[in-house]
């Protein structure tokens, strides 16, 4: 297993456990959401993580070393409803939802075995 994640350079990232270089990353309208880290136990990969996405949900993509590649986005309530702010979001959905499917199609592509 490579050490290197390559967490600073987005221009060649590479597979951490082949050390083989990854495909383009798709454009996303926040790029600081790559992530490109172990977690904890080293075993798996965070690929991407938006914990900011409209209507209160977020998204994440992780590998796994097996090729596995789990991509999936979770909702959560508020406790206020601001009206104003779902309006906001609900303009959004649409780009968010391509942006989650360019980036679940480029996970697949780079790590799905």
């Amino acid at each position: 297993m490579s050490t290197n994640t390559n967490t600073t350079r987005l221009d060649d990232l590479r597979n951490p456990w082949t050390g083989e270089p990854l495909p383009p990353l798709p454009k996303v309208s926040h790029p600081e959401n790559w992530r490109f880290q172990f977690e904890d136990d080293g075993d798996m990969f965070c690929i991407y993580d938006d914990q900011d996405a409209p209507i209160a949900l977020t998204f994440d993509a992780y590998a796994w070393k097996d090729g596995r590649v789990d991509c999936g986005a979770v909702s959560w309530t508020s406790d206020i409803l601001d009206l104003d702010q779902l309006e906001q979001d609900a303009a959004r959905i649409h780009a968010w939802i391509a942006e989650i499917r360019a980036i679940t199609q480029w996970a697949h592509q780079a790590f799905a075995a």
